[in-house]
């Protein structure tokens, strides 16, 4: 979990590592390689990426979470509005699945675009998942799916880096990174980093 004040650079990071954003200097590396020297569909179908802002498509719903693909994968598609606590959801909208959406996600609430943003990132089975500020629109049941999602990816051994303010999903976390000015002040495992803070709050 990446914790630390506004304008520290958390979202950044995400960007970075979710291979949208290039550094000015150093490099990003997955398995010691640089990231961009990876071919696309490889990292596409790698990672799951949900950033602060959910940006959906002119589209149905199911090519949303398929992400625009020429032919998407229905039982990828339902496994992933599953995982993320978005079925029921989709199936209350008019066309269900096959609803059409406008740019920006329009009819959908802002809670539910970050459902259907989540369920994206989760198509496909990724092995690394970037998740900037998921929980930020959930309601209480969202926000209970998200965490059910989290801890079994984590049992599956999928790499989770989550953007996070709330104790909830801090609690799942196996390390904790504090990021002050665009630099790393503390990282670690999360019960050293979390006494650190409060101590330094105290």
């Amino acid at each position: 979990v990446v914790v630390g004040p506004s304008g520290a650079g958390k979202s950044t990071l995400c960007r970075l590592l979710a291979g949208t954003a290039l550094p000015d200097r150093g490099a990003v590396r997955l398995d010691e390689a640089q990231l961009h020297h990876y071919p696309a569909a490889q990292l596409a179908w790698s990672m799951g990426y949900l950033p602060q802002d959910v940006g959906l498509l002119p589209g149905t719903i199911a090519e949303n979470i398929a992400r625009m693909a020429q032919v998407p994968d229905s039982q990828a598609v339902l496994e992933a509005a599953w995982l993320a606590g978005a079925h029921e959801m989709i199936l209350r909208q008019p066309e269900g699945y096959e609803t059409r959406l406008e740019e920006g996600g329009f009819p959908l609430s802002g809670g539910q675009r970050q459902r259907v943003g989540l369920a994206r990132a989760l198509y496909g089975n990724p092995r690394l998942l970037v998740l900037d500020e998921p929980n930020a629109n959930l309601d209480g049941p969202g926000e209970a799916a998200l965490t059910g999602a989290v801890g079994r990816l984590k049992r599956e051994g999928v790499t989770i880096v989550i953007v996070t303010h709330r104790p909830q999903l801090l609690q799942q976390a196996d390390k904790v990174l504090v990021l002050e000015d665009g630099a790393v002040a503390r990282f670690g495992p999360k019960e050293a980093v979390l006494a650190t803070l409060i101590r330094r709050a105290a």
